[in-house]
């Protein structure tokens, strides 16, 4: 037996793309996967027949896409980042003697310059109404965006946009296991800066501004879309994608929302000045002696393409900036590190 809050969300590593395994790895994540369907009718006209005949409504396609949305744990993320961004490499750090090996690992993520992005089963288990979990195992299922989200007084937050291949319902479901550390990053132990000269990231080292940061911000979502193609449906596949999605055109934007009480940004998109950011949360407790877990994302150069301030009426002028990431040639555009007690993604 079970109730209707017992359902689960776990994710395996395909072998090949689009043959069903059993999930490895289960998220504290609300799930809303669906499959879609798309059929063809006739279009031969019978006398003394006015509605679309059952043997001539035909399924010609399948298709899988869904967000999986969750407050970003400390313990387990890499996974979901490796997902996104296919591209990915991780190190064991040190201790303040710069020799002694501790039990933090960082990680850097950057966007994959070849096809494909890995592949992936995700089941869903819902329970049913006073009765067992049933079982839903998407497919082919590859990231197609990852919005990460922080406002004031909440947890940061992802939504992963999955995009896959087809559903099968007779994969047994697997039992469910949790990291340990069960804590999450949230807005209270965050900074933002965008002003001054970035030292990008190494192997060991997160990132870092030589100006502060700022003090005016009071929401950020950065968004990343790795474009996705729509094809691969081809002869033999039965109406299924027979092959991976294939990269497009990247596209890494951000939304701020600050209070007005400078003028870098206004002058920034007036001006057309291209600007560093580097937006940061820390976790509460150290993971090592000296270590704390760490979500770092990095972007060498940002164009502010919206965010003139206005008057609001008497009240605190909020402006509401979009910025979107460019490739200055000598760096990756973009950035995610993270730091945490995981020794693999």
């Amino acid at each position: 037996m079970s109730t209707q809050i017992d359902s689960q969300f776990g994710i395996g590593l395909e072998t090949m793309y689009g043959t069903p395994v059993a999930p490895t790895r289960f998220f504290e994540s609300e799930g809303k996967i669906d499959t879609k369907p798309k059929y063809v009718d006739s279009s031969v006209l019978q006398p003394f027949t006015r509605v679309k005949r059952l043997d001539q409504h035909i399924r010609v396609q399948q298709k899988v896409s869904g967000d999986q949305e969750l407050d970003i744990p400390i313990s387990g993320f890499g996974f979901l980042l490796h997902a996104a961004f296919g591209n990915s490499a991780i190190s064991q750090l040190k201790a303040a003697d710069n020799i002694t090996p501790v039990q933090a690992w960082q990680q850097i993520h950057t966007l994959s310059l070849n096809d494909f992005l890995p592949s992936y089963t995700i089941q869903e288990l819902l329970p049913l109404l006073g009765g067992e979990q049933k079982p839903h195992s998407f497919t082919g299922c590859q990231v197609d965006t990852l919005e990460i989200d922080a406002k004031a007084a909440a947890a940061v937050t992802a939504k992963i946009s999955w995009s896959g291949r087809d559903i099968d319902t007779t994969l047994q479901p697997a039992a469910a296991s949790y990291p340990d550390d069960q804590s999450i990053f949230t807005f209270i132990s965050g900074s933002l800066g965008y002003q001054g000269t970035l030292t990008p990231p190494t192997a060991t080292a997160l990132a870092s501004l030589d100006k502060p940061a700022a003090t005016n911000v009071t929401a950020v979502t950065v968004t990343v879309k790795n474009g996705l193609d729509g094809n691969g449906f081809t002869l033999g596949g039965q109406g299924l994608r027979q092959r991976p999605q294939a990269l497009g055109i990247a596209e890494v934007s951000v939304k701020l929302t600050v209070e007005f009480t400078d003028t870098i940004l206004r002058d920034a998109f007036l001006y057309g000045t291209p600007l560093p950011l580097l937006l940061t949360f820390l976790g509460e407790q150290d993971i090592a002696p000296g270590i704390k877990p760490a979500l770092q994302i990095i972007l060498p150069a940002v164009a502010i393409t919206s965010g003139l301030p206005q008057s609001n009426g008497g009240d605190v002028i909020s402006v509401d900036t979009e910025l979107t990431a460019l490739d200055d040639g000598s760096h990756d555009p973009l950035t995610i590190a993270l730091v945490s007690g995981d020794s693999a993604f």
